[in-house]
């Protein structure tokens, strides 16, 4: 079984096929703090040789009253990543698994993709937040494990 899917794996990298992963986000006020949570638990595993995944987070603004909470924009640094276990990451993009031109946000959406090549790696990343308050600087930074090539 573990070859048949390294085989999938290796003809999804051929054809260009990118596995795609939808992350749904929620902002929720606490204590009057903007704090973003996910249903994910522990790190992102990409299995060796699976090839790219696309990570598409969805925000849900559950804040009330409304904050307006939204991504960032790409040049306001919607994405800071790095091959390390730091949680908050160096800022800007700093690892060759991530391409910022492919790096995408809108008020409610955000996406990248990690490529998953080359040797094992761990990636720590945070997606960037604003709102109402200009003060609060939301974050969300979980973990992504590279299988690798």
């Amino acid at each position: 079984m573990e070859n048949q899917e390294s085989e999938m794996a290796k003809a999804q990298m051929k054809t260009g096929q990118v596995n795609q992963r939808a992350i749904h986000l929620k902002a929720k006020l606490r204590d009057g703090e903007v704090k973003i949570e996910s249903d994910q638990h522990g790190p992102e595993r990409l299995e060796k040789g699976s090839g790219p995944h696309r990570f598409t987070f969805h925000l849900h603004d559950h804040t009330m009253p409304s904050m307006g909470v939204c991504f960032c924009t790409v040049e306001e640094g919607v994405l800071d990543v790095d091959e390390s276990e730091d949680c908050p990451p160096a800022t800007g993009i700093n690892t060759d698994q991530v391409d910022p031109q492919m790096v995408r946000s809108t008020d409610k959406m955000a996406a990248f993709t990690d490529e998953n090549s080359g040797c094992p790696r761990t990636l720590s990343y945070a997606l960037h937040f604003k709102c109402d308050d200009p003060h609060q600087k939301p974050t969300y930074d979980p973990i992504i494990i590279n299988g690798g090539a």
